[in-house]
C-alpha cells in the first residue's frame, strides 16, 4: 500500500507544479481559500487511492463518515494552500493510512524543499531515505514549538490571551501555515514540539504518523466534526507539554 501512496503523491505533486504560478483561487472564506491546484492534487490521489477499496477521507471531499472507518486513507491534497497561492515555500501533500483509529504509515511531501518524509508503525522515519529522529531537548523552557491558529479555530480574545500565556514557557515560537510539515519538523529534530487547537484530521493525520515512528510521543482531542486538539513532542517534553495545554 505504501507504494501506491508514494506512486500517487508523485503523480499529485506534478499536477501541483501546473498551478504554481496561478493556483486559481475558486472561493474565499474568512481565514481559508480554495484552489483549483487542491482539487486538482485531490483527483489524482483519489483516482488512484480509490483504486484499493479502501475508505478514504479527504479535506476536499464531503464525507458520510461519522468517526475514522476501521481501515482508511486520510489525505490532504494541498497543505498549505494559502502559502501556494503566496509562493511561500512551506505546503505539502499529506497521505496517510490509518487503522483501527491510529496511523499505520504517513508521507509528507513538503513540495518547495523537496523533502520527503515516510513513515510507517514499527519501522523508522525517515527523510529521503535517510532515518531521522526527533529532538532529545529534556527542559520546556528550552523547547522550541511550531503551533499555529487552524483556519477552522474559533478565536476571540479570552482564547488568544489564554494561548499567549501557554507559549511564554517555550524557548522560541514558530508558525509556517502547514501543520503537515511543522510535524515533519518535529519528527526531523528541527523543532520540539507541535501544538494546534481545533485542527482537522487531514492536516495531522500523517505527521502524527511521522512523529511517532521517529521516537515522539502524540495525542489527540476529538472536538467534534474532524476538527482536534494536537500534541507531539520527543519524548522527554511530552508530559509537561500535554499538562500545559490540557490541564485546567
Amino acid at each position: 500500500m505504501i507504494e501506491i501512496a508514494l506512486d500517487a503523491i508523485k503523480k499529485a505533486e506534478k499536477e501541483l507544479l501546473n498551478f504554481r504560478h496561478n493556483p486559481i483561487i475558486i472561493s474565499e472564506e474568512k481565514r481559508d481559500i480554495k484552489t483549483k491546484a487542491d482539487l486538482a492534487s485531490n483527483k489524482v490521489l483519489y483516482d488512484i487511492l480509490s483504486k484499493t477499496n479502501i475508505s478514504l477521507i479527504s479535506e476536499e471531499i464531503p464525507s458520510s463518515f461519522k468517526i475514522i472507518p476501521e481501515v482508511c486513507w486520510i489525505i490532504d491534497p494541498l497543505d498549505g494552500t494559502y502559502n501556494f497561492s503566496r509562493r511561500y515555500p512551506f505546503y505539502a501533500i499529506s497521505v496517510s493510512l490509518w487503522k483501527k483509529g491510529t496511523p499505520f504509515f504517513g508521507i509528507v511531501r513538503d513540495c518547495a524543499n523537496k523533502k520527503l518524509y515516510v513513515s510507517q508503525k514499527g519501522r523508522k522515519t525517515n527523510l529521503n531515505g535517510k532515518i531521522i529522529s526527533v529532538s532529545d531537548v529534556k527542559s520546556i523552557n528550552q523547547a522550541t514549538i511550531n503551533t499555529g491558529f487552524p483556519s477552522g479555530f474559533n478565536l476571540n480574545k479570552q482564547k488568544i490571551q489564554s494561548f499567549i500565556k501557554q507559549l511564554l514557557v517555550f524557548k522560541k515560537v514558530r508558525s509556517i501555515g502547514s501543520a503537515a510539515i511543522m510535524l515533519a519538523q518535529v519528527a526531523e529534530g528541527i523543532c520540539d514540539v507541535y501544538f494546534e487547537k481545533e485542527i482537522y484530521l487531514w492536516d495531522v493525520a500523517a505527521g502524527l504518523s511521522l512523529v511517532k515512528e521517529a521516537g515522539g510521543s502524540i495525542f489527540w482531542i476529538h472536538r467534534g466534526g474532524w476538527k482536534y486538539d494536537v500534541i507531539a513532542t520527543n519524548k522527554h517534553l511530552f508530559e509537561e507539554v500535554k499538562k500545559n495545554f490540557l490541564d485546567d
